[in-house]
């Protein structure tokens, strides 16, 4: 059995409605766009009707996407000598296990994505954190690599930014 993780982030989409209240929504707008739509078809307004079904057709779509992505997240878990990162976007989901003694953590700027590394593989975190609380996540990371058992030392040049890597060295890459 593993033990259990010594910290753990979830990071996910920042969803301001239920899935019903989303639903509701844009119901009601197609229900609307379609009901003006008919109105002025039937007053002999024929664009207006094609211009309304368009618009249903387009907000189906914008839909479809939005549950597409709706459970998109990352979640980071620290195990004694390692740290996890599992990634879900679309319908892709992917784990990167980086050794916790090695890892070296860059951020350009404060507001930018993180990148870990551990000299094997790179990954990028923080996409769905509003870009003010990034740099929190990594004092956070940073404080529970140094509690946790083993080494970690921060890398000897903390805000040193870093070269984006090119786009085979970054691991999978959803499309």
């Amino acid at each position: 059995m593993a033990p259990p993780p010594c910290w753990q982030r979830e990071m996910r989409r920042n969803c301001a409605l239920t899935p019903a209240q989303f639903h509701r929504a844009t119901a009601g707008a197609a229900a609307l766009a379609l009901a003006v739509g008919l109105v002025m078809g039937a007053l002999g307004h024929g664009p207006v009707l094609a211009f309304a079904l368009l618009e249903v057709a387009g907000l189906a779509v914008a839909v479809l996407l939005h549950g597409w992505h709706a459970n998109d997240r990352e979640c980071l878990t620290l195990q004694p000598g390692r740290l996890e990162v599992r990634h879900r976007r679309g319908g892709q989901a992917w784990c990167q296990s980086f050794a916790a003694a090695g890892l070296r953590i860059r951020q350009r700027h404060a507001e930018d994505l993180l990148w870990l590394s551990d000299g094997r593989q790179q990954a990028r975190i923080g996409r769905h954190l509003a870009p003010h609380r990034r740099a929190a996540l990594r004092r956070d990371l940073e404080q529970a690599l140094r509690a946790a058992p083993g080494a970690w030392r921060p890398s000897p040049l903390p805000g040193m930014a870093i070269a984006a890597p090119s786009a085979s060295a970054q691991g999978p890459t959803p499309p």
